[in-house]
């Protein structure tokens, strides 16, 4: 391999991740050598060398190289501070995604007064989703399954978990763990229902990763999701992507069931390739439907997965939730399989910038379904 000095370092990284692929780790470890030469921050760069030298068994040397990387970490935060609980600002774009939600509710009146009326002859509906969703019953699932509920689903939660996947994002490429994304990306995105997610996702890619020309998503949830999906994002897509050259495949493999999903890996051939896993309030449910057992399936999940990918957990703040996702992530870490960029017991909150009619505000108040400020917990987790 000839070596040019003048290249930079992220043409050194692409070098060493295709090497790395093609299992020539030899030439992979040269390339990243190179890239942490020109750019000695670069936790891509050098949790790749690490990795490498953990391959040939030098693991001790190996070790202290991630405990370099873990400890440069924790000092950096969208804020550039350490705090217990964080006031996020997001940089996400002003938006109006009632605007859009109204033509998907009531495509015969897409306007506000249109909202406003459906929100009239189905708040019984509406008020009854609230009340499952806060006081769930694992023995009788919520009746997603029809269109109403998925339409009152809508209009009460997918403005509010759009934005939340941009913040975390937006902190993970201050860390420049993103650095090494480029060209082709995989995501996966579990449990997604409509999957705002893939909304925050689709405008952090387009206007923050100009290296990457090509994504492909993958949704893992009920099959009953799949229309209603589809139309969001057909809706929504051309205002949150800015990159008209971003080549947007998306996928939903058959998956009626997560923890059947998280056992059998081996049949999710999408699990093992992805760069990053999204899990936006799917964890709670998964908890509460097999109890502590499901930490174990995680675990599995978790052997699975490629090195060097990303997984992102996003809760509500619950004690239980993130006292179990943060010893899951202690032990990953102890076990020398995760460095943790972010764990539960950081809290976070920020004002959402979307745009809704005043009405709404009144409404909400009514059922007691009240989001102005919100606040979060996340684990964000590399595989090693």
């Amino acid at each position: 391999m000839t070596i040019n000095h003048s290249e930079p370092s992220d043409i050194w990284e692409k070098k060493g991740k295709i090497h790395w692929n093609n299992k020539d780790y030899e030439i992979a470890e040269r390339c990243f050598d190179k890239a942490i030469e020109i750019n000695p921050h670069s936790p891509y760069s050098r949790y790749c060398k690490a990795a490498l030298l953990w391959r040939r068994g030098k693991e001790k040397e190996a070790l202290s190289r991630f405990e370099a990387i873990e400890e440069d970490i924790k000092h950096i935060n969208i804020n550039g501070k350490i705090h217990q609980k964080n006031p996020i600002q997001t940089n996400f774009p002003n938006h109006n995604p009632f605007q859009d939600l109204a033509k998907i509710i009531r495509p015969d009146n897409p306007t506000n007064e249109g909202l406003k009326k459906y929100i009239q002859d189905n708040e019984i509906t509406i008020k009854k989703v609230v009340d499952e969703i806060k006081k769930p019953n694992y023995e009788v699932p919520i009746q997603y399954n029809t269109i109403d509920y998925q339409k009152a689903y809508l209009l009460l939660y997918f403005p509010y978990y759009i934005e939340n996947i941009y913040s975390e994002l937006s902190i993970l490429k201050k860390t420049g763990v993103l650095e090494g994304l480029q060209d082709h990306i995989s995501v996966n995105i579990f449990g997604c229902g409509p999957a705002p997610e893939y909304l925050g996702l689709l405008t952090f890619v387009s206007q923050n990763l100009f290296n990457v020309n090509h994504l492909t998503t993958y949704f893992f949830d009920r099959e009953y999701w799949n229309t209603t999906r589809n139309t969001c994002i057909e809706v929504y897509s051309p205002n949150y992507c800015k990159n008209n050259k971003l080549i947007l495949e998306r996928l939903s493999p058959k998956c009626e069931n997560l923890i059947v999903l998280l056992q059998d890996c081996d049949n999710y051939p999408q699990i093992k390739i992805a760069d990053i896993h999204i899990f936006q309030h799917s964890f709670r449910e998964l908890l509460h439907s097999k109890g502590e057992g499901i930490i174990g399936d995680f675990w599995k999940f978790f052997s699975y997965i490629k090195p060097g990918s990303i997984v992102i957990f996003i809760e509500n703040i619950y004690e239980k939730d993130t006292k179990l996702l943060e010893e899951f992530a202690n032990n990953l870490n102890q076990n020398s399989m995760a460095l943790i960029f972010r764990d539960s017991t950081i809290k976070w909150t920020f004002k959402q910038v979307f745009s809704k009619p005043m009405f709404l505000d009144t409404f909400f108040e009514r059922i007691e379904r009240t989001r102005n400020n919100t606040n979060y917990s996340s684990t964000v987790l590399l595989k090693v």
